[in-house]
């Protein structure tokens, strides 16, 4: 836990920033809103605000989520170039995931759509820094039922919206 204390050390003006955003976000959409940040070819949640549904998605601050197949992975991995991609991912990336990477860096945003956890879903949106570096990404998280296609269509060019505003210039 020692790793996990120094890294939210070093990124707690990001995180204290943002915070009142990410609350506001929760609160209009009612669903679970995650701060995740890569450290170290990981991609770790920094912050959480859970949903207020009874039935919900709710990580926990350290949880690790997977580079490729989270929301929060694409989002991020999909500004880095195929060397800091192949960090993450634990070797080159292929045809597949490079075009993948490619749509959401193209779009905005990514979707998990229960590739992660089944029955779940979660749209995501990279903060970037004053070079274009991805230092972060935001995601929605909630059941599959209440983030259908219709919804991320909706809600992914508004988070990618909120992840630019959030970004420094």
């Amino acid at each position: 836990m020692l790793g996990l204390a120094n890294m939210a050390q070093s990124r707690s003006g990001l995180r204290e920033r943002i915070r009142p955003t990410l609350e506001a976000l929760r609160n209009s959409t009612g669903e679970t809103v995650i701060l995740n940040v890569p450290e170290s070819g990981q991609i770790i949640i920094l912050d959480v605000f859970e949903s207020t549904h009874l039935v919900r998605t709710a990580p926990k601050v350290g949880f690790v989520v997977p580079a490729m197949s989270s929301a929060a992975g694409q989002a991020i991995l999909a500004h880095l170039a195929a060397a800091e991609v192949a960090f993450f991912v634990g070797g080159p990336p292929d045809a597949q995931l490079q075009g993948l990477l490619g749509e959401v860096r193209e779009r905005g945003w990514s979707v998990n759509a229960g590739d992660e956890t089944p029955g779940a879903r979660a749209v995501g949106a990279a903060i970037m820094d004053n070079v274009q570096r991805p230092i972060a990404s935001i995601t929605i998280s909630a059941p599959a039922d209440r983030l259908p296609d219709k919804t991320i269509d909706v809600v992914g060019p508004q988070l990618a919206a909120i992840a630019r505003r959030l970004s420094v210039t």
